[in-house]
């Protein structure tokens, strides 16, 4: 129980987010820039229920809720960066374009519950699995800083993909490309 409300009601949860800047393709001249990365973002985790099961166990009787969510993604990131300093403090902002390379996500179609009784466990678990490959999206990115303090110091802060999204179509010129290959098995 204790362990448990150490993490907020969320499990136990891993993320992962790996940035690869692409040199050939990023730029910059005085206040401006144009800049080109790959991203991989990984969600993975085990619900407070299964938690408790793999540890306590389930109590006769009682509902536990396995919640089990899953989300891979990996995108290229195209974008123009603006930057201004005025007095005391400088903010910018990058305007991207994202191109969704590939997504996979598993989540519960219902409530995922398991009840235990004398006789064994019992339960519904249906889980989704997503993927897709090819997507197209926008986001945007912001951020202020102050200057630099007498002691080397400067705060700031960003908001990285504010409205950022990705639609994963069929006509992707992407899942246009390999999809010969993967309706095959020539993979």
């Amino acid at each position: 129980g204790k362990v448990l409300d150490e993490f907020g009601g969320l499990g136990l949860r891993m993320r992962q987010s790996l940035y690869f800047p692409l040199p050939a393709l990023n730029i910059s001249t005085h206040r401006m820039a144009l800049t080109s990365r790959l991203t991989s973002n990984l969600d993975l985790g085990l619900g407070d229920g299964m938690v408790q099961f793999l540890f306590s166990g389930n109590p006769l009787g009682k509902d536990n809720y396995f919640d089990i969510e899953e989300v891979f993604l990996a995108t290229q990131e195209m974008g123009f960066s603006y930057g201004h300093s005025f007095q005391g403090y400088s903010a910018g902002f990058t305007v991207k374009y994202l191109l969704g390379l590939f997504y996979m996500g598993m989540e519960p179609l219902s409530s995922p519950t398991i009840t235990t009784d004398p006789y064994g466990y019992h339960g519904n678990l249906k889980y989704i699995i997503r993927q897709a490959i090819g997507g197209n999206g926008v986001g945007l990115d912001v951020g202020i800083t102050t200057k630099e303090f007498d002691n080397g110091y400067r705060f700031g802060m960003s908001i990285t993909n504010l409205l950022g999204t990705i639609k994963w179509t069929q006509d992707n010129f992407i899942r246009e490309r390999l999809e010969p290959s993967l309706s095959t098995g020539d993979y």
